[in-house]
């Protein structure tokens, strides 16, 4: 049996005729991509993925058919998001969410609707602390040691949060 130019067989025929009649939509995507692929990632990501997912693609462009999904489209839901960042991590995952429809053949090659986006410009969120306020941590910190309220390891590892400037979950994932 032939549809489309491709050789279909027993439900594949079925999946195909439905496919081609009616196209999946974004949701039916997004919720491909969280049973299927995004299971390998860290839970952290996948929680943040289905949170975004949930609250912001599936609202917005969820009902439209991946297929017909356009740049503008994709534009139009990045106007709704006045932050910056959440609007770069929106984008980043969409992309991802059509590059897998055209492996999926949902579109067609190189047909990814957010490829040409541009990032939004973020502002930097550096801080650092001054020289009062760090002399006021290590205050602390020397007063918990002292009294001995709290572990050694947990003291140590604050100092070593406050001087590397590292992440909580770097530290923690650090290899010896």
């Amino acid at each position: 049996k032939v549809l489309l130019g491709k050789q279909t067989t027993g439900t594949n025929l079925t999946k195909a005729r439905k496919e081609a009649r009616t196209g999946s939509t974004v949701n039916d995507l997004a919720d491909r991509f969280l049973e299927g692929p995004a299971t390998n990632l860290k839970p952290s990501t996948l929680a943040e993925y289905t949170r975004e997912i949930d609250k912001i693609i599936k609202p917005k462009i969820g009902l439209l058919r991946v297929k017909d999904v356009t740049f503008d489209d994709l534009e139009a839901l990045h106007k709704t998001i006045d932050k910056p960042i959440m609007s770069n991590r929106i984008h980043a995952l969409l992309h991802r969410l059509f590059a897998l429809a055209e492996r999926w053949e949902m579109r067609p090659p190189h047909s990814n609707p957010a490829h040409a986006h541009e990032k939004a410009r973020e502002q930097s969120r550096k801080v650092f602390l001054e020289a009062e306020q760090m002399a006021l941590v290590g205050k602390a910190l020397d007063e918990l040691q002292a009294d001995g309220t709290e572990p050694l390891t947990a003291i140590l590892a604050l100092r070593f949060l406050l001087f590397s400037g590292m992440r909580r979950e770097e530290v923690l994932t650090l290899a010896v």
